[in-house]
């Protein structure tokens, strides 16, 4: 009986033995996956979401309806470029980066397509509520208003970017402004659509020197795109 016993606790024991061996192993896997996710979702110069990040975040956003995309490109960033040198290039892109990322609602996600073309998800079903208690935060509301609310957002998003210069490593600043297209989302719209839209308002700003210009809700606007737009020419150059 006591030879039973021994055999059963030296059972048990084994078994606390090896699983207290398999739950580091199951964190460090966890770890793993989460840093392998990260790394294919997320662009490695600025930390912000990349495509396959942007489409992530567009289907994650969709429980609270579809949001509107809003599309912006540095202006002049291919003779950034080459007058500063791509290093400093990709140090501004970063800055731009972050104070796109610190905008908050109704902006939900930033992302960087490539070159000098980043990307916002709003919620433009949601607006601040004004007033209320600056220490409880601000209120948010449901409304009706998608193209105010996503047009705003834009223009915010402008002001972070245009409003101060940006510094490099060697004390001198840079002024940085961009041009802004916006197409807010209508029933049954796919992320690539409202991207082609966003895209073609974006050109039509920078074409005409608007901040902001809001794509129509259906049609298009015909453009002819430049030949090379200043984030193509950045790769050229290199």
């Amino acid at each position: 009986m006591s030879q039973l016993l021994t055999a059963l606790g030296g059972g048990a024991l084994g078994a606390a033995t090896a699983l207290a061996l398999t739950i580091p192993d199951m964190w460090r896997q966890r770890r793993r996956l989460r840093a392998a996710h990260k790394e294919a979702t997320h662009d490695p110069l600025t930390g912000v979401a990349n495509r396959l990040g942007l489409a992530e975040a567009f289907e994650e956003a969709q429980s609270d309806g579809t949001p509107s995309v809003v599309v912006l490109d540095i202006d002049r960033f291919g003779t950034i470029n080459k007058v500063l040198g791509h290093e400093a290039g990709d140090k501004l892109l970063a800055q731009v980066a972050v104070r796109l990322a610190a905008l908050g609602l109704p902006v939900v996600s930033v992302a960087r397509l490539g070159g000098d073309e980043f990307v916002l998800l709003v919620d433009a079903h949601i607006k601040q509520l004004p007033g209320g208690d600056p220490l409880a935060g601000p209120v948010w509301i449901r409304t009706n208003d998608a193209d105010g609310v996503a047009v705003t957002a834009a223009r915010d998003a402008w002001r972070a970017i245009a409003e101060w210069p940006f510094a490099l490593d060697d004390g001198r600043e840079v002024p940085i402004t961009a041009s802004f297209g916006v197409a807010v989302a209508r029933p049954g719209d796919t992320l690539r659509q409202l991207l082609r839209r966003a895209d073609l308002a974006m050109l039509a700003a920078k074409n005409t020197g608007a901040s902001v210009r809001l794509a129509p809700p259906t049609a298009e606007p015909v453009l002819e795109r430049p030949a090379v737009r200043d984030r193509d020419a950045r790769h050229q150059q290199s």
